[in-house]
């Protein structure tokens, strides 16, 4: 989004996650009251955007855009992940929906890693460099 090239790599953090058909209202409120302007407050965060889907599972995908990868890996995002307001514990645990812990389905997940960018879009795609392998938050 705005990158040049590959000398201004830039991080990405993307989420896929349902909500559990009766606590729409409260995801709502939390993801645009809370959430989105916690996440994007953080130093070296450029934007977030959460996308619905209308007929398929996982329901949303949310894409966070950093300066790089190593802004998912800072002390002040850390801290947030550590430290959650009351409201997200409550969306954690009642909101987001569990699946058995040996299913291949998870309530959210999740990837850091670092885009970049190149004239020729296969060349870009084997490029991009997972800093952290996909793990599931249940």
């Amino acid at each position: 989004m705005g990158d040049k090239g590959t000398a201004n790599p830039t991080g990405v953090l993307a989420l896929w996650n349902d909500c559990k058909t009766s606590k729409e209202s409260l995801y709502e409120r939390w993801y645009q009251g809370e959430h989105l302007h916690d996440r994007v407050s953080i130093s070296g965060f450029k934007l977030g955007r959460r996308h619905q889907s209308n007929d398929a599972t996982p329901k949303y995908f949310t894409y966070y855009e950093t300066e790089s990868a190593e802004v998912l890996f800072s002390e002040a995002y850390l801290y947030q992940l550590d430290n959650p307001s009351t409201l997200t514990r409550e969306v954690m645990r009642g909101v987001l929906p569990t699946y058995p812990a040996r299913s291949a389905a998870a309530s959210t997940a999740w990837v850091k890693c670092e885009a970049v960018t190149s004239s020729q879009p296969v060349q870009a795609r084997q490029q991009m460099k997972i800093t952290s392998r996909l793990s599931l938050i249940i």
